[in-house]
């Protein structure tokens, strides 16, 4: 399992669908479809049951390639408000990390599962770090979560 830490997020791993090579300056590693990765990855954030962290916030801003300023201005705010919480320096509140993902499943018309009370609710109840664990379908060529659910 490969502990895939540069796309900004300290909880994601790999089942497959990487390579590990002793290069010229060390150790290298080659992903496939990273873009497609990524993009599932996105997806999977969308959809957790818990609170966004502040690295999974900035993880969807980014993937929507929103600046803060942008962003703040989505959601009503000050820019300085969006790095506080990106930070982890206050918490997101509960409308800001609905907005964002409805924001990113709206940039791939999808929408989220599920009234709005109710994923408020769901996002409400619980704000901790879960594991995602990834890999990569060969017979697809596409991303998908390793198991049916995140890992607590």
């Amino acid at each position: 399992m490969f502990h895939y830490k540069a796309c900004g997020l300290p909880n994601i791993y790999l089942e497959n669908g990487y390579v590990i090579e002793e290069g010229p300056l060390g150790v290298e590693y080659g992903i496939e479809n990273m873009h497609e990765l990524h993009a599932e990855i996105a997806v999977t954030l969308t959809k957790k049951s818990t609170g966004l962290t502040a690295n999974e916030f900035r993880y969807l801003r980014i993937q929507l390639d929103l600046s803060k300023k942008t962003l703040a201005a989505l959601l009503d705010t000050e820019q300085a408000q969006v790095s506080e919480w990106e930070t982890g320096t206050t918490q997101i509140p509960v409308m800001a990390d609905y907005c964002l993902r409805g924001f990113y499943l709206d940039s791939i018309d999808e929408k989220l599962d599920g009234g709005l009370l109710r994923q408020i609710a769901e996002l409400d109840r619980s704000i901790h770090e879960s594991e995602i664990k990834l890999k990569l379908l060969k017979e697809q060529c596409s991303w998908a979560l390793a198991s049916n659910k995140l890992c607590a």
